[in-house]
């Protein structure tokens, strides 16, 4: 089960919650599945007092929209998170009988989710970032800098040393034979 959580709520909580959900319709259906499902959930700025849901039919794809009013520490409001879960879940299974009539025939209202109890929802640690040094990443940086060009400056001046060397033989080697004059 892969979740992408963009809302307050511990992501590790709401899949425990979600497992038990597919875990009862498995007792009732015999089939569904925790590997490869995604859903994504998000905030919910419109209603914020609402939560709410889509599902492809026959895909283990759904998201769902959580207010950001509201508490998940309620089981009320948990309740309401998990009926909304096995809804979209059938539709995963390829039901889509509970939508007609404006939702009048939605008998997954009716799921018994009293299980809710056994779980808490609570709020995600906020991951505090370390605060960059810029000052000493780009100090550091510089030093790179110096360090690579000394070693080409060093580089430079051995073949430069090496081609001098040639110079003063050649020289020596003309200056002997006639071709060229001494440079006195």
């Amino acid at each position: 089960m892969k979740i992408i959580n963009h809302t307050k709520w511990n992501t590790s909580d709401l899949r425990n919650l979600f497992a038990q959900c597919i875990w009862e319709i498995k007792k009732v259906e015999g089939r569904g599945k925790n590997i490869g499902i995604k859903i994504e959930l998000k905030n919910n700025n419109v209603w914020k007092d609402n939560i709410n849901g889509r599902a492809y039919v026959g895909w283990y794809k759904m998201m769902i929209k959580i207010g950001i009013d509201i508490d998940l520490t309620d089981i009320e409001k948990q309740k309401e998170l998990a009926q909304i879960f096995i809804h979209e879940y059938y539709h995963n299974l390829g039901m889509r009988s509970q939508d007609y009539r404006g939702y009048k025939n939605d008998w997954t209202k009716r799921y018994d989710v009293s299980f809710v109890k056994d779980y808490q929802i609570r709020l995600a640690e906020v991951k505090t970032k370390p605060k960059r040094d810029i000052q000493m990443e780009r100090y550091q940086k510089v030093l790179g800098y110096i360090k690579e060009y000394q070693s080409k400056v060093k580089r430079t001046q051995n073949l430069l040393r090496k081609w001098k060397q040639k110079q003063r033989r050649y020289e020596r080697v003309l200056i002997a034979s006639g071709k060229i004059k001494p440079n006195n």
